[in-house]
């Protein structure tokens, strides 16, 4: 890790700390305390389970983009890989090491795997695969913001979103705003693939490149190759797409579920669109997984519709509560790669001899 990378990983810590303690300083922790206290245990347990089912409808989009491309994994494997990728996201402050990893690791399996009728995916073309997925993941999410707004403007049309400072707004203005903003950057990511593009496309795969921390000897032109494999396999990436749908929809679930554990009585259409701006948020690289920033989201959201921050600020620790929870079922999964790579399809020292 580079000085420049110390420096930044401590300055976001440094803002997750001030940004949680501000919280903290406009609401009551014993408040807040006998809230989690008093949550309900099954809710918040179907709710981790939810967000279980999110993390492998993940995978299952991961192997249809594997395999629009000729490439494949088993569908336990890919869980695996997904877990642990969920876990080192929830650590690494970018939000997308664990991504890098997954797709580091699946070709280090695809170096030690004998040959079969799949094509055999190099870093280049795995890294290409994961972003490709993580791809979709964002068009799926833009769509759902997109298709919500309808459904969304007469609920919020008499409530107003609290700034703190700033005072505060029309929740319809910052709905249409957020819906705006999505909107756009879909219609940009879509002309990401498209030949006028190339520049953009080039950008991305050097960015990519440098998340490796330059750890992975990527080739920029392989990536950029993988990435180009996707043109012509509308098809593919258009079933990948509905698949990653239900992705959200189930996260949407598990907060509203969440919610209901901590007694606020707010409509699932309503975490249709908190769910969108918690995943955007969790990519926006200021604080360590979006702590605090979440916070901040959360109990704005929901004091639109007169609930007390303190309930506000317990919903968003559970949220973090049961994503850790999640992704802490990674550790395992990864201890047995280190311990046992042979039987997670990774060349062993023995192996490696003989070959």
């Amino acid at each position: 890790m580079s000085r420049a990378e110390i420096v930044r990983n401590l300055l976001r810590a440094f803002a997750t700390l001030l940004v949680l303690g501000l919280i903290f300083t406009l609401v009551n922790p014993q408040a807040v305390w006998e809230t989690l206290r008093n949550a309900d245990p099954l809710l918040v347990g179907v709710a981790c389970a939810l967000f279980l089912a999110a993390c492998f409808i993940s995978a299952g989009v991961w192997i249809l983009m594997l395999r629009a491309v000729g490439c494949s994994t088993g569908v336990v494997n890919a869980c695996s890989l997904n877990l642990v990728g969920f876990f080192f996201n929830s650590l690494i402050p970018s939000g997308l090491g664990g991504d890098v990893w997954r797709a580091w690791a699946f070709a280090r399996q695809e170096e030690a795997r004998p040959e079969n009728r799949w094509r055999r995916a190099t870093l280049g073309m795995s890294l290409a695969t994961v972003l490709a997925e993580r791809w979709v993941a964002f068009v799926a999410l833009a769509t759902l913001t997109v298709l919500t707004l309808p459904f969304a403007l007469p609920m919020v049309e008499d409530l107003r979103l609290p700034l703190a400072m700033f005072g505060s707004v029309p929740a319809r203005a910052a709905v249409v705003a957020f819906s705006a903003l999505m909107a756009s950057l879909l219609a940009a990511s879509v002309l990401a693939f498209s030949p006028l593009a190339s520049r953009g496309r080039e950008w991305l795969a050097r960015r990519a490149v440098r998340e490796t921390g330059g750890h992975f000897a990527v080739h920029v032109d392989e990536l950029l190759a993988g990435l180009l494999d996707y043109r012509g396999k509308g098809g593919a990436v258009f079933l990948a797409m509905l698949l990653n749908l239900a992705s959200p929809i189930v996260e949407s679930v598990a907060c509203w579920l969440l919610a209901r554990a901590v007694g606020i009585e707010i409509g699932l259409l309503a975490f249709m669109v908190l769910t969108p701006v918690l995943r955007m948020l969790h990519h926006v690289p200021l604080t360590i997984d979006a702590v605090g920033v979440q916070d901040v989201a959360v109990v704005a959201m929901v004091a639109a519709f007169g609930v007390s921050a303190a309930q506000g600020v317990a919903l968003s620790l559970l949220i973090h509560a049961a994503k850790v929870t999640v992704s802490a079922l990674g550790v395992p999964v990864y201890a047995g790669m280190l311990l046992r790579p042979g039987r997670f399809g990774f060349a062993t020292q023995e192996s490696a001899t003989a070959g």
